[in-house]
């Protein structure tokens, strides 16, 4: 009787688990880039990673054992056309679910502010004409491939200024569902590839009998 409580309940918690997204946060301030992987309550430095404590004790390693090595047969040389006749059906099979993908990545916000600096006038009308033509086709490019929600990204001219600011951060967020469905799919295009390797095969020549 009691198992018909914790089975639903550990099914719901997987659920929920799958349906929370996982965010990557990037920023770049004052030139000092940063990223970070957070999931729920956990957040992750993932650069610049933490430096490593110098007055922590090494960790001995571990002596391995040498493997004797087995003779494997020479690998059957193929074209690339054949190669490809092979990888076809899985590399079509992991486009859709990479597409797929794609369009589950969610760009919830970016946000910044840029300003333009050169030596003189000229060159940073020039320079920002140039930087704002490159943001909107970067801007463009993304939301062909991701769904972009939130944008408040400002370039101007810094005519006044003595110095450039960069200050850009970004938020990509996308649920584990949608990856693990992914996955699933490559997988099983991989293992169907291989199944219909070992089909078209040839089986080995029985040994000719001894006079």
């Amino acid at each position: 009787m009691l198992a018909l409580y914790i089975i639903p309940g550990i099914l719901l918690l997987l659920f929920l688990l799958l349906c929370s997204p996982i965010r990557i946060l990037a920023s770049l301030r004052g030139g000092q880039p940063a990223v970070r992987l957070k999931y729920l309550f956990v957040t992750l430095p993932l650069y610049p990673l933490p430096e490593k404590d110098p007055d922590a004790p090494a960790r001995p390693e571990k002596a391995k054992k040498p493997k004797p090595e087995k003779e494997k047969p020479p690998p059957e040389k193929l074209t690339l056309k054949q190669q490809w006749n092979r990888l076809r059906p899985f590399v079509l099979t992991s486009k859709d679910a990479a597409v797929a993908l794609l369009g589950h990545i969610v760009v919830d916000r970016i946000r910044g502010q840029i300003v333009i600096v050169r030596a003189n006038a000229h060159e940073t009308a020039l320079a920002y004409a140039q930087s704002a033509a490159l943001v909107s086709a970067l801007l463009e490019l993304l939301g062909k491939f991701f769904t972009v929600k939130k944008h408040a990204l400002t370039l101007t001219p810094g005519f006044a200024a003595e110095k450039g600011i960069a200050d850009i951060a970004l938020r990509v967020s996308l649920r584990p569902v949608f990856a693990a469905v992914a996955g699933v799919r490559v997988l099983f295009a991989f293992l169907r590839l291989r199944s219909r390797h070992k089909r078209r095969k040839p089986a080995p020549k029985p040994a000719a009998p001894a006079a």
